[in-house]
């Protein structure tokens, strides 16, 4: 497939508006990197910004845009504009790509998800305490080039296989927001119920997990970071390796375990934790994770998973949240200080039993959702190959 450079096929690469978000509507929507979340953009909770005319005219958003992320954790993350208000602009954290007639912003969205680019995305973005692309990065940039009619039949069968995704991924917020409905039936919206703080609830002290040595003697099975960043368990996200030495029993998965994020370059996944459905006891959990041993007599494991992966416990968790060179992080001090909500025990077993169809449910639409990211993979493959 002929390939081409970035900057041959874009109508302009340009920064954004250096100014300030207001919740005043005092000038145009102006969309930053925050803004975009899970492929979406929700216009009506994005701010407003004042700057100099001439600056709002060249940096207006148009349908066909694409707009990168240019520095931090993020960077290199894109999103299509495929709808927007008629007074828009972007942050000067993101770069705006307008396509030009050669290319379809469709196919090139697409192609700005592949591993072929964000290898490439990787590689300029290194060799820098914080990571970043600039412009002239980005106009580097090698992308397939067929011709329209192919670049639109690709694109066509990449966005479709993609809407089944984020249909998949409705549901699962769907779910997510029942249980959280079925929790303020119960015990109400105000947190008013007793609490304790997680260092008062384990049967066990925190502790990190293991990382794998190169050059160890000793092979096993750890979990990857995949296993509790999703919206469910998920113990296939595993991998071989070797350690340095034996591996202690209490650093093996137990369903006893509520297995923590303990850092992330994404903030929102920092704190996500999940108990395993069942005990693995070949399986280490690595050291990117926090294990907390929990006390079934003070909480029911079905009850807690909820309320861990719920508003509450999430705030608490940002407010804890520290940065390190890109890396968001939380650390035993902050997870023990985080306070949970604590209903009698019958209360939390009869939470537990009513939410039971619908973590089921969740768990088959994630399993669903596992099979519709492994197709879409395929096909994306073949397509930038010039195999599909």
């Amino acid at each position: 497939m002929k390939r081409t450079h970035l900057g041959e096929v874009a109508e302009r690469i340009d920064y954004g508006v250096t100014a300030s978000a207001k919740l005043e509507p005092i000038g145009p929507k102006f969309l930053r990197i925050t803004d975009i979340q899970d492929g979406t953009v929700d216009w009506t909770k994005v701010p407003y910004c004042q700057a100099e005319q001439r600056k709002l005219k060249t940096s207006a958003l148009r349908v066909g845009d694409i707009v990168f992320a240019r520095t931090g954790a993020t960077t290199g993350k894109s999103f299509l504009i495929k709808n927007c208000p008629e007074h828009a602009v972007f942050a000067s954290y993101l770069i705006r790509v307008r396509p030009g007639k050669q290319i379809d912003p469709s196919f090139l969205a697409q192609f700005f998800q592949s591993p072929d680019y964000w290898q490439q995305i990787s590689l300029k973005a290194a060799g820098a305490a914080q990571p970043g692309v600039n412009a002239s990065k980005l106009e580097e940039l090698t992308i397939p080039l067929p011709v329209m009619s192919e670049q639109r039949r690709i694109a066509g069968i990449l966005d479709q296989a993609d809407a089944l995704r984020a249909k998949r991924r409705a549901v699962l917020a769907q779910l997510d927001e029942i249980a959280r409905a079925i929790f303020v039936e119960m015990f109400g919206a105000n947190n008013t119920l007793p609490s304790t703080m997680l260092s008062k609830a384990l049967d066990f002290p925190l502790r990190n997990g293991v990382s794998p040595a190169t050059d160890g003697q000793i092979e096993g099975e750890v979990l990857t970071l995949s296993a509790i960043t999703g919206r469910v368990f998920d113990g296939s996200m595993k991998k071989q390796c070797k350690f340095g030495s034996k591996v202690p029993a209490e650093k093996r998965v137990k369903s006893a375990d509520l297995l923590i994020c303990r850092g992330n370059g994404n903030p929102s996944l920092v704190g996500r934790g999940f108990f395993p459905l069942s005990d693995a006891p070949s399986v280490v959990f690595p050291d990117t994770m926090i294990a907390a041993r929990i006390n079934p007599e003070i909480f029911d494991l079905s009850f807690l998973q909820e309320v861990w992966n719920g508003p509450a416990i999430r705030e608490q968790i940002e407010q804890r949240v520290r940065t390190t060179n890109g890396t968001f992080k939380i650390n035993q001090q902050g997870l023990e200080a985080v306070e949970l909500p604590l209903p009698p025990m019958p209360m939390q077993k009869r939470f537990a039993q009513r939410i039971a169809n619908v973590s089921k449910t969740r768990r088959d639409a994630n399993f669903q959702l596992v099979g519709l990211n492994a197709l879409f993979a395929s096909l994306q493959h073949r397509a930038f190959a010039g195999e599909l």
